[in-house]
């Protein structure tokens, strides 16, 4: 075996050592443990049921105990590589739709300043069958959720701390893929003389079409917008 093998087998070592360790679920993923009231009747399935729930509670505890040294090595690892979900993550299914917008503010020849806004998720356009831009539009939309989610996790964690919304935090998060976007429309062209001076990040949800509806009305826009983060581009 050369190097390069050694080398490669390691990484792949350490990868799957990363997302097992990561795949344990938490001692609070699944909320309190259920108890049975003492007159409440049992059937003889029902106590072996809850005995092999039991033995299975008493494993996932050895099993996270085993993990915790690893987990602050794999758990950045696999939030960074965008792997990591939750278990309960179908559990509640939200009756949302997420979607995500960056504005381009430019100040124009005659110095007035205009917005133009393009929707990055989801990625691509909308009412197309797409085929194998699917795969490749799959990525940003990953990334664009990440950073959904990392944004929401910081701002619970603000307002359960009392600080005011938003916090450095996480208008620094977004400035990846502000700076991302800003510099992909400047590569694009900008119209002659005009100068881009700041990146809006927006965040859209609408509530998800039920069986039967008949969908918003005719030149509404269904999506109701929140101003996240701007970035001062010059």
């Amino acid at each position: 075996m050369t190097a390069n093998q050694r080398l490669v087998c390691c990484l792949l070592i350490a990868h799957m050592t990363a997302v097992f360790v990561t795949a344990v679920p938490g001692l609070n993923d699944f909320g309190e443990p259920l108890s049975r009231a003492a007159s409440e009747p049992v059937t003889p399935l029902t106590s072996r049921l809850d005995a092999a729930a039991d033995r299975l509670i008493w494993l996932h505890r050895a099993a996270y105990a085993i993990t915790v040294p690893l987990r602050p090595l794999t758990v950045p690892y696999i939030r960074v590589t965008g792997l990591f979900q939750r278990w309960d993550m179908f559990s509640n299914p939200s009756r949302l739709q997420l979607y995500s917008r960056v504005g381009y503010r430019m100040r124009m020849p005659d110095g007035t300043v205009t917005t133009e806004y393009e929707q990055v998720l989801p990625t691509g356009p909308t009412g197309v069958v797409k085929i194998f831009s699917a795969y490749f539009d799959s990525f940003m939309d990953k990334a664009m959720n990440v950073a959904g989610e990392t944004y929401r996790k910081r701002e619970r964690q603000a307002l359960a701390d009392g600080e005011s919304i938003p916090t450095d935090a996480m208008v620094q998060g977004l400035m990846p893929y502000t700076r991302y976007f800003g510099h992909r429309r400047e590569r694009a062209g900008l119209p002659a003389d005009t100068q881009l001076i700041a990146i809006e990040f927006w965040s859209g949800t609408a509530p998800l079409p039920t069986p039967g509806s008949s969908g918003p009305q005719s030149g509404t826009d269904p999506v109701t917008w929140r101003l996240w983060a701007v970035d001062e581009w010059r």
